[in-house]
Parts: structure tokens; sequence; C-alpha cells
């Protein structure tokens, strides 16, 4: 049986560069090689490195021999997948289609009776996917032999496979939910089958990078991240670690075989584990490895690790951005958002750490449009963003993702027949005091003044670090393209950034 992962074309977040908006899709390349390891023909189409556009990928689509598509994506993504689901299904009919991620398995209804997708697989992939794979090759391959094969794991019925959800006599079945896998078993994620030596190729930030991950799950119970949906169990979060000694393994690979400068982290909470911290970053000090590492990282954790020592060592193996959710200013915001150990205060002594370690780019996470938002509070949020506690910052919409406590409690507040519009650009609702349009203008001041105050062009004149200064003046570029362009659009009576930004490729 063989199996194909696509991951389509799309539209790229305004402010990003294509040499450093399309990160390899890690979760693509740890099932293939666990599918091959079992002896299944795997194959991986990355369009957004290889600038493939949907006239070329119909073309490849037509010309290959497949049984299986899978696609996989998150909510900001998810609607270039539909897309995809759509016409392999006109081309290819007889071909089985799998949707998974962050989104799919927790739209299922859609999925399974709109979208074009015959199974789903829910939470971690891996074992699920096998799973699946083998039941349907068993049915393809209908002999005695089959039975005593390696591929036959003692899996009768679709209803059988915990993680899958699919449909049985017109009637959408959710199976039982699957334990957490030991992630230390994994086999290093299928890198050979995505084109390396293109990611990053010409970043300013993340040059020559790859995505990478130690940890899966969370401590934390954030009613609007999707991480609590995909990795959590009976409805707790769930959070393991690999080995210290493992992900140096793979770490080794990366920078030995594919040549990377940069690991680019994929963890949702890097630093949760001192433990970890400590012995990986031994590890490449006694090793003399030599990489740049980016992260999102927890602030109390910060603060624990400096205390520690560990925070040192990070630095002076590699760490150069550290990205930090700060959300909101208001303790309050933190608890309807039922956040963990984020507090204004914390995250002040977080990035004070950081500011003194001069290589570290620092990024500060903002959310706006909270249902109960009014001028008042946004108007606290514009003013705090000026400030010079951190180098960059992320401004972003309020937005209920599948699977999360806070889509349960508004998805009947909007519609959802678009979803590329649900991509972090622009509200997808409004609060209880402003409208959707309000609040995208409010958003678009705040990129203007960001663009003519003061702390804006000192980061760019006095910046002594010459990558962080790099990353200033190429941010500057790439806001005032974007403004530009929004200006122009807005003139021709266009909606402004509405899907984000286009690449030249994009129908090609």
């Amino acid at each position: 049986m063989k199996i194909l992962f696509v991951r389509p074309p799309r539209y790229m977040w305004p402010f990003n560069s294509e040499s450093s908006s399309f990160w390899q899709p890690l979760g693509f390349a740890s099932m293939a090689a666990v599918l091959r390891e079992n002896d299944f023909y795997v194959e991986i189409i990355d369009c957004l490195p290889l600038k493939i556009g949907w006239s070329t990928l119909r073309r490849k689509i037509e010309s290959k021999n497949f049984d299986v598509l899978c696609v996989g994506d998150e909510t900001a993504s998810a609607n270039e997948s539909i897309k995809l689901t759509k016409f392999v299904k006109e081309i290819k009919p007889k071909a089985t289609t799998i949707g998974g991620g962050y989104f799919f398995p927790y739209m299922e209804n859609y999925s399974l009776n709109k979208w074009n997708i015959d199974y789903l697989v829910r939470g971690e992939g891996e074992q699920t996917l096998l799973e699946l794979i083998s039941w349907l090759d068993s049915r393809k391959r209908i002999s005695k032999d089959y039975l005593f094969s390696k591929k036959n794991i003692g899996i009768n019925s679709i209803d059988s496979i915990k993680g899958v959800i699919h449909k049985k006599n017109r009637e959408v079945r959710i199976n039982k939910e699957r334990e957490p896998i030991d992630i230390n078993k994994l086999p290093i994620p299928a890198y050979d089958l995505l084109p390396m030596e293109l990611y990053g190729k010409n970043s300013t930030n993340h040059r020559d990078f790859a995505a990478i991950e130690h940890g899966r799950g969370c401590t934390g119970n954030c009613d609007f991240c999707s991480i609590n949906a995909l990795y959590s169990f009976k409805g707790k979060s769930c959070y393991r670690t690999k080995s210290a000694e493992k992900s140096f393994e793979e770490t080794k690979v990366l920078v030995e075989k594919y040549r990377r400068k940069t690991l680019n982290w994929a963890d949702g909470t890097f630093n949760l584990d001192a433990k970890w911290d400590s012995e990986y970053f031994q590890l490449l000090e006694d090793n003399d490895v030599n990489v740049l590492h980016t992260a999102w990282m927890r602030a109390d954790c910060i603060v624990r690790d400096e205390e520690k020592g560990i925070m040192k060592k990070m630095v002076d193996n590699g760490l150069v951005q550290a990205v930090v959710g700060l959300e909101r200013l208001d303790d309050n915001d933190h608890e309807y958002l039922h956040t963990t150990r984020k507090e204004y205060e914390t995250c002040k002594k977080a990035f004070a750490i950081l500011k003194k370690y001069k290589k570290v780019y620092t990024i500060a996470t903002h959310i706006y449009g909270l249902p109960h938002d009014s001028k008042k509070e946004l108007k606290q949020i514009r003013k705090f963003i000026y400030k010079g506690i951190v180098d960059f910052r992320f401004i972003l919409p309020f937005t209920p993702y599948p699977g999360t406590k806070l889509w349960e409690k508004y998805k009947n507040k909007f519609q959802i027949d678009d979803f590329q519009s649900w991509n972090l650009h622009r509200p997808v609702m409004g609060t209880a005091y402003l409208s959707r349009d309000q609040l995208d203008n409010w958003f678009k001041w705040c990129l203007f003044f960001r663009l003519i105050h003061i702390n804006f062009y000192n980061k760019i004149f006095f910046e002594r670090d010459k990558r962080k200064r790099q990353i200033h003046v190429s941010l500057a570029m790439k806001l005032i393209k974007a403004l530009g362009r929004g200006v122009i659009d807005s003139l021709r009576g266009q909606k402004v950034l509405e899907y984000g930004k286009k690449p030249e490729w994009y129908d090609s």
C-alpha cells in the first residue's frame, strides 16, 4: 500500500518571508518514519519550500499511483487541505483520504460528511495511523498468507482502533481514545523525505533550520490552546519528554547529516522540564556541537532555570530566540483563559532575565479581542506594546479553535463555513462592545504607530548584536511593505490582508 502525505500551497503570515514561514511538517515526517519501518511505501510532497502551486500539484497528483492521501493542518491553514481533498477525490476517486492534526479530527461531522475525508486520526498519529493503514491494507490484500505477515497486527475491526473517527451506516463513530505513546521509542523523523536544504535557505532569523521536538503536551490547561486538545487524555493535560540523550542523537543527525544551523523547537513549552534543559545543553557543550536554538518558553520556567544556572548554559550553547506567551496584562484575563503561571509580574521577571543575555531575541505574544474587551482594554494593550521590554511582539486576535473549551463556548457566534479567514490575520468574532471591523482597524493602527514610534528605530540603529540588528531591519522592511500593500488594497476597495500574503507561485 502506498501512502502520500501532502502539505498544499498556502498563504503566508503578512510579516514573514517564504524562507522563514514554512517549517518542516514534523508530524508527517514522524508518522512516515513509523510507516516506513513497517515496510509501507511513503512519500511526502511539501509544496511550500518547493514552490509547487495548485496547477503543478494537480498534475503531480494525477501522475502518482497511491492508495492513501494523508492531510493534517492547524485551523489557520486547514482551508487549503480542504481544497486538496476535494480535487483528490475528483482525480483519484478510489483513493482513501485520512485527516489528522489540530483541526480535522475536532470537526468530525464536517470532515466526514462535507470535506471528502474518509477517516480521521485524533491525537498522536504514529501508532493510530499505523494500525489504520494496516487494517486498510489487510482489506486490500485478502490472502491466507497475509494473516501471518508482520503487517498484520491483530486488527479485525475498524471499531477496535483507538483514536480513529469513521462513518458506519452513515453515522459518525468516535472510537476510544488512545493512551499517550512513549515518544522515546519513536524513530528519528523521516527528514530524508523532505527537501531539507531548502528550509531557511535565505532566512535572516532561522538560517538553515530544522523543526524538532523533545516534548509533547503541557502541564497547563489553557482554554484557548489546541495543544491540550491534541495531547490530553481523559480530559487531562498530558506532558512527556524524550530523554536528553535521544534529543541529542536527533540533533547530531540534523547538524551533521543535514547541515542544519538552527533548530526551531516545535514544543509548546520547550523549557518545562528543568532536568531535560540541563542535561541536553550539557551534552551539546561536552560534545562541542554548535547550533542555534529558537523556542517557545514559559515565563515561570525561565525564572526557575535562571535561579538554577541553567539559562546561562542554554544561552552559552546556542539559545538565540525565546517566545513567551504574555497574552494579557490583567491577571483576571489570565484567569478567564485559564493560563498557568503566566501572571504579568512573572512575565516581567522572565523578560528582565532574558534582557541580560544580549544574544537572545525576545518575543512576547498578546491576545486582543476577548469577549469582554472594550476600547479601554485595547488602549492599555496598545500603550504597553510600545515599551521596550522585549524585541518584538505578536499581537494576535482571540480565535477559539476546534477542540478547545472556548470553541465549545463560542462556536455558535460566528460563521464556520469559511475557514480561510481563520488565520490570525483578522478577528473571527467581535466583543460585547466592538465589532470585528473595529478590532481589525485597531490592529492596523497598532502597526502604523509601531512604525513611527522611536523604540522601533532605536532597535535598528542602536542594537549591538549583529544578528538581532539584521532581524530588526528585516522585520521593519516587511512591516513597511505590508502596510504599503494594505493601503493600496484599501484604495482599490479590496479587503486589507484578509487572507495573508499570497506567494507568487501559489496558482502556478
